[in-house]
């Protein structure tokens, strides 16, 4: 939805469905009572998930026409796509598979053009670009040696650089604004804003010297067109994760010239550990719930003398919750962001509320996402149908813009 400066949306991660009928019909089952809450009268935006299967589907037939249809006779709009999960999303084993495939492979090229073909069709004229989120390269787990195999870097250099000439050519040809967010995450191969500066650099050296040769362009022409087209997707959970500081991030990515494409607006889970045992063992069973087969739950401990300890997933972190020295762990859920506790439970929320709260936040991006996928940590006398919770997301996030 349309609010001042901003575009605002959740993203249908949340739902279920991997091919396209099914997610069509989960957009209708949901979008359309979120906006008759939320914008009875007035334009309603969309975060659009596609899978591979399902971006493949619409690009099928006139499948994308009769979509554009719905979309305009319901008022409705995509202006931001999630590229991020390629495969299946729910009710299986996703963990580290989330970032399959990767910046190294042709699926992952192939499944980003088709969402900026989609993307180029579905954004409406009056909005001056749309952005599209991706996966911070790879998994930093890895068994493939991204640092030292000359074959990797190059095709993942080959990778952005189609990348970004499809997006330029696009620009040049149609005055369609189309820019690919990288999202940095926790055990992704760029992680943190420093490596997404450092990861900057590469594509504006490696990169840039091939669309030099294929435009035939300036390095400066060339650098320019990577960061119009190659931006950041600020996920808040994530950067909370790390314990970086909003303020700080946006100033690192200015002084590097590195733009800021959307903000998920997601809020991770915080725990201070006590020094107790049987306080500790009170964390420890409160949290083993949460110890799903589905998704990586990462956790960064904070140790007294300002150190970090971390952590691959919930499982071996409760193992070592009795010994640990950590004085807080965050932990990876992307849980409600109109709770600022479940029962007993803190979040990072404060974290979306210093960003929110950035003065210049309009001249950063116009581009606002909620990011919640993780609903069952409420307790459960607050617990309301899906529809009700996404609405009361974004009542928090109007409140507080």
């Amino acid at each position: 939805m349309k609010h001042k400066d901003y575009h605002l949306t959740y993203c249908t991660n949340v739902h279920p469905g991997e091919d396209w009928v099914t997610t069509f019909t989960q957009l209708k089952k949901h979008v359309l009572p979120l906006k008759e809450k939320l914008a009875p009268e007035a334009p309603f935006g969309i975060g659009l998930r596609l899978s591979a299967k399902a971006a493949a589907g619409l690009l099928e037939d006139d499948r994308l026409d009769e979509f554009q249809k719905w979309l305009r006779e319901n008022d409705l709009y995509v202006f931001t796509m999630n590229g991020f999960p390629y495969g299946a999303f729910h009710a299986t084993h996703v963990k580290e598979k989330v970032h399959e495939p990767d910046w190294s492979t042709d699926d992952r090229l192939k499944y980003t053009i088709d969402l900026i073909h989609i993307l180029s069709r579905l954004l409406p004229a009056e909005i001056s670009s749309g952005s599209i989120s991706t996966s911070p390269v790879s998994y930093r787990f890895t068994p493939k040696n991204f640092k030292n195999d000359k074959k990797i870097k190059e095709k993942i250099t080959d990778n952005f650089a189609a990348v970004v000439e499809l997006l330029f050519q696009l620009k040049e040809s149609t005055g369609i604004e189309i820019h690919l967010d990288i999202e940095p995450e926790p055990d992704g191969m760029v992680e943190s804003s420093a490596e997404a500066v450092a990861f900057f650099k590469f594509l504006v050296q490696d990169v840039g010297v091939l669309l030099q040769k294929r435009l035939s362009i300036s390095a400066q022409k060339a650098r320019d067109i990577i960061l119009d087209h190659i931006r950041i997707c600020y996920d808040v959970c994530h950067s909370a994760l790390l314990y970086e500081e909003p303020s700080e991030v946006m100033a690192n990515f200015e002084k590097a010239g590195i733009k800021i494409g959307k903000i998920q607006i997601s809020s991770a889970l915080k725990i201070a550990i006590p020094p107790e045992q049987p306080e500790r063992k009170r964390i420890q069973k409160r949290l083993t719930a949460f110890a799903d087969s589905v998704y990586l739950h990462q956790i960064i401990g904070l140790l007294p003398n300002g150190s970090f300890e971390r952590y691959k997933d919930l499982p071996p972190a409760l193992e070592m919750l009795p010994a640990t020295h950590a004085t807080e762990w965050r932990i990876h859920f992307h849980v409600p962001i109109f709770a600022a506790e479940y029962d007993g439970i803190c979040s990072t929320r404060q974290q979306i509320e210093k960003v929110l709260s950035i003065p210049n936040l309009k001249e950063i991006t116009s581009h606002l996402e909620i990011e919640t996928y993780t609903w069952d940590v409420l307790p459960e006398k607050d617990q309301n149908s899906l529809t009700e919770s996404i609405a009361n997301e974004y009542r928090w996030v109007l409140r507080n813009l």
